[in-house]
């Protein structure tokens, strides 16, 4: 099932469809775990293959400043996007990218809230981040050639090079995205 799965995402990737391709430009407020704040700006480069659907590919960078911890992020996505006659979008996406944490303590040794303890190096500590996530949002101009997007972003993410797998990160995202440019 799994390779299934990736040679239809790779496949539709490929094929040409509808000439219709939009370069976005955006910004969000984060809440990280729910509880610290940062923002983040985006660039999409968005491809319609129906007046409906599209493959949006994604570069984000984000900073968030936590109880815990400083984040800075930079990611690549690639999703899903299905728009609805009432304006309405859903998206679905896979990320990677990368995340180096700016750790609050002296101590070499760091316990978060979960009292997993990790040895840190001073300054920037850089982890592989696989990200996944779920938009729901709406197209303010879904009229318009020109599109102005606000949207609600659900995110799971991981910081493999600090903590295990079955720890993984949570966000939510409060999104602007507009069209930049029509391509």
């Amino acid at each position: 099932m799994k390779h299934y799965l990736l040679f239809a995402f790779f496949t539709l990737s490929a094929l040409g469809g509808v000439a219709q391709q939009n370069l976005n430009l955006g910004g969000a407020v984060i809440y990280d775990s729910y509880r610290s704040p940062g923002f983040a700006l985006k660039m999409e480069y968005e491809k319609f293959f129906t007046p409906d659907f599209s493959l949006p590919l994604k570069l984000e960078t984000g900073y968030v400043y936590g109880g815990e911890k400083n984040s800075l992020s930079i990611e690549l996505h690639k999703g899903f996007r299905k728009y609805f006659a009432s304006g309405i979008f859903l998206e679905q996406y896979i990320g990677v990218g990368a995340m180096a944490n700016f750790y609050h303590t002296d101590d070499i040794w760091y316990f978060d809230k979960y009292q997993w303890g990790y040895r840190y190096a001073p300054g920037a500590n850089w982890g592989f981040k696989p990200s996944t996530g779920v938009v729901v949002g709406y197209d303010l101009t879904h009229a318009s050639e020109q599109s102005h997007l606000i949207c609600l972003k659900t995110d799971v993410y991981w910081n493999l090079g600090f903590r295990p797998l079955h720890l993984p990160y949570s966000s939510v995202q409060l999104a602007y995205v507009f069209t930049f440019k029509n391509l």
